[in-house]
């Protein structure tokens, strides 16, 4: 006697409708908060990328500054806060400085500039005596930053802008006698003339920039008073600008992120920048990322590097 084995088709595995209508609901839902997350995820790498950025180029500028006893000039287009004699700068990511004073009796026998009218040459004896501008561009270029660069040699942030660079043109008379000699040895403005600090003196070199948390008016600022703003930190010698995301400096922009670019390429009568909590709130948005160079951080690199006393 035989015996059969009967297979019921109803013993076969398999998903059901409602499993797998249940898992495509699970994934569209992770899908969907990917997507969501995606935008929030590149914005934060892109303020990382801008943070780390900024560091190596404030590290740049204070190496310059121990190699050459002064820091470098923007890269500009103005000229509006020059020396007399000097013409407006070219964007090319090189510094832009005014050298157009007799610093150095020796070599103004054969100057740069073919003759020895200063009123007609923008280079004379080789040593730069102020900035043609002093706010503009990092010099990318003089400092041999590596990164991305648009077509004119600007270093740019992660948004596809110029990252901003600011310097303050004191310009001491430490033996109040009437003249900035420079300890009597030649014209410039401290920060950015070679031994400037040194032969001013620490006491006296003092920058003049401010760093503070609002502004509700526009003009040739001097101090946090004048935009009616808390202070940050006061006295000093670099401000470093990205623009952010929405680098927006349009008239309708809000006080506290136009503040961070009136008078560009001049910048010798606005002496206030902002630093605060990034919002979106309308009237007060802002985004910039700043960051600056103290005197005492300037001071003691070059200290370090024996370009001060």
């Amino acid at each position: 006697m035989s015996s059969r084995i009967v297979t019921s088709r109803n013993n076969q595995t398999g998903f059901t409708l409602i499993e797998i209508a249940i898992v495509v609901i699970i994934v569209s839902i992770l899908l969907g908060y990917t997507i969501a997350l995606f935008p929030i995820q590149q914005e934060l790498k892109q303020y990382r990328a801008v943070d780390k950025e900024m560091d190596e180029i404030i590290a740049s500028l204070l190496g310059f500054a121990q190699i050459n006893g002064r820091l470098p000039c923007p890269d500009t287009s103005g000229g509006v806060g020059n020396l007399p004699g000097t013409v407006n700068g070219v964007l090319d990511g090189i510094e832009d400085s005014a050298d157009n004073v007799v610093n150095n009796p020796v070599a103004i026998t054969n100057p740069v500039g073919g003759d020895s009218d200063a009123g007609d040459d923008n280079v004379i004896d080789g040593i730069p005596d102020g900035c043609l501008a002093y706010s503009g561009f990092v010099p990318a270029r003089t400092l041999g930053l590596n990164g991305d660069f648009n077509a004119t040699g600007q270093l740019l942030d992660p948004w596809g802008n110029a990252y901003g660079y600011f310097i303050s043109d004191i310009d001491v008379d430490s033996d109040t006698d009437g003249n900035d000699d420079n300890g009597d040895t030649g014209v410039g403005k401290d920060l950015v003339t070679p031994n400037g600090i040194r032969d001013e003196g620490l006491t006296d070199a003092i920058p003049d920039l401010f760093v503070c948390d609002d502004s509700t008016v526009l003009g040739d600022d001097s101090d946090c008073d004048d935009v009616t703003g808390g202070q940050v930190v006061a006295n000093v010698a670099v401000v470093i600008i990205s623009l952010g995301k929405s680098y927006d400096l349009g008239a309708g922009s809000s006080n506290i992120q136009r503040e961070n670019f009136d008078n560009f390429h001049d910048g010798t009568l606005d002496k206030v920048f902002i630093f605060t909590t990034n919002t979106d709130t309308a009237g007060g948005e802002f985004d910039d990322v700043v960051k600056w160079i103290s005197t005492t951080s300037l001071y003691s690199k070059m200290i370090e590097a024996d370009q001060l006393p």
